[in-house]
Formats: C-alpha cells, structure tokens, sequence
C-alpha cells in the first residue's frame, strides 16, 4: 500500500512539472507573439525633426502627435537630432525616441511607435523601397532642381537622418491648401479625400507636420510625454550630487539668444 501511494505521489508530481513546464512555454510563445508588430490599415505618419534643436523638435513632436491622433494614423517616432558640429565626429547622433521618453505613456493618447521598431519589422514588407515617397507642401519643392521634387534628403540634417535608416524616395507628393489643425474636421476630410490610406498608408513628412510654435491647444499633450527611466536616474544623480535643495532651474539662453533679449 506504502509503496502504491509513492509511486502515485511521484506520478503526480511529475504531472505536476509537466504542466508548469507546458505553462511556461505557452507564455513565452505568446510573449514572443505578442512582441510582433501587427500593420495598421489606418496608415502611419513619418516625419524627420529637422527644424532646430531639442526644443524645437519638441515643440514639433507635440504638433505632430496631435496630427496623427486627428488623421487617425499611427504615429512613428523618430529619433532625436542631436548636433555635434563642434566635436568630432561632427556627424549628428540620432537618439533612439525611447532612450529619453517613455513610449506607453503615449500611448494612452494615441497609437505610437518607435522608428526603429517601423524600419525593422513593418517597413520592408509593407514600405518597401520601391513605394517610398516623400510628402512637402508645393512651395518646398520649389527648392529642389526640378521645382517638382521634395527636397527631402538635400543637406543636413535631412540627408543624415533619412542616411540613418537607408530610406531613399523613389517620387514626391506634393501638397497645398493644407494645414496641419486637425481640430477642424473639415481639414481632416480634406487629408483623407487627398491621401486615403489605403492608397497612401505611409506619410513620409520631410519635415514635422505641425505648427511652430507649438499651438495653443496642443502644449497640453505634454501630460503624456514622460522622461525614461535611464534620464531620471541621471537627473536624480546629478541632482543628489550637485544641488542642494531646495533649489530654482532656470532656462537661460546663451550664444545670440542671449545677445538679442
């Protein structure tokens, strides 16, 4: 009887790791799943942060996700452009969006992706080189040789960021009577009826699709965008090292900014 109950008991608890182990499987599977990134029919909206430095750029990123969110589009994050014109290399860094920001909190406001992320997994089947175009408003291409052409990748930093990912544009759309308020319905019709996604899922902006400065409406956004985790600890460090508190930031500008106020 003795001898009965053991070998039931080690039947058991093979049972037992057997099914942990079949558990655990199944979850690592789906998180596998789960990390796959699926095509959004809806389309998806691009731009290269081209215009100034980190506060421009930011200015722009909170235009530009208003935009998508009115466009219902899913906006791809592109790095930040960082310029070291005065230390070699003197090539620009382009920092990965979510080095410095988190990306879920976003998403509570819309649907957003890291670039690396688009370029990695979604762009070569669904953007692939061949169907790659570059969208400006007319007046810009008047700039380019042919005064039809976006000139999307001509000098810096436009040509490096692009460079960054390997993206060439084989055409360009050209776009006017257009504006980027997608508060008015209206004009989010006017987007639609002139690039449907299903003709155009891609926008490729050679630049931000937003206002500068940043509209009134739109500075709220900010709610959403959080530091990183790795820049908090950074900020904390320098902090508990450097700062006694209590203590007052503030922002001064240097160079001709400074001159000119």
């Amino acid at each position: 009887m003795a001898s009965h109950s053991r070998t039931c008991s080690l039947f058991c608890s093979r049972c037992f790791c057997f099914l942990v182990f079949l558990t655990v499987q199944l979850v690592a599977n789906t998180s596998v799943r789960g990390s796959e990134l699926q095509w959004d029919s809806r389309g998806y909206i691009l731009y290269c942060p081209c215009m100034g430095r980190f506060g421009n750029q930011a200015d722009h990123f909170l235009g530009a996700l208003q935009f998508a969110k009115g466009l219902d589009r899913t906006l791809v994050l592109p790095p930040w452009i960082q310029y070291r014109h005065g230390k070699p290399p003197y090539t620009n860094l382009h920092v990965p969006f979510k080095d410095w920001f988190q990306v879920e909190p976003l998403q509570e406001y819309h649907r957003v992706l890291p670039m690396e992320d688009f370029m990695e997994q979604l762009a070569p089947e669904h953007w692939p080189p061949e169907r790659r175009k570059s969208f400006c408003f007319t007046m810009a291409a008047q700039r380019s040789k042919d005064k039809k052409s976006c000139p999307a990748k001509e000098g810096n930093p436009f040509g490096p960021f692009w460079d960054n990912f390997d993206v060439d544009f084989v055409s360009s759309e050209l776009y006017e009577g257009l504006s980027y308020n997608t508060e008015d319905r209206g004009m989010v019709d006017k987007w639609n009826k002139r690039f449907p996604p299903d003709q155009f899922p891609v926008l490729a902006f050679m630049g931000a699709p937003a206002n500068f400065p940043v509209l009134p409406q739109n500075i709220d956004l900010h709610r959403y965008v959080h530091w990183s985790d790795k820049m908090m600890a950074e900020v904390n460090q320098v902090i508990e090292k450097n700062l006694p508190r209590p203590f007052v930031g503030v922002h001064l500008r240097n160079g001709m900014d400074w001159e000119s106020s």
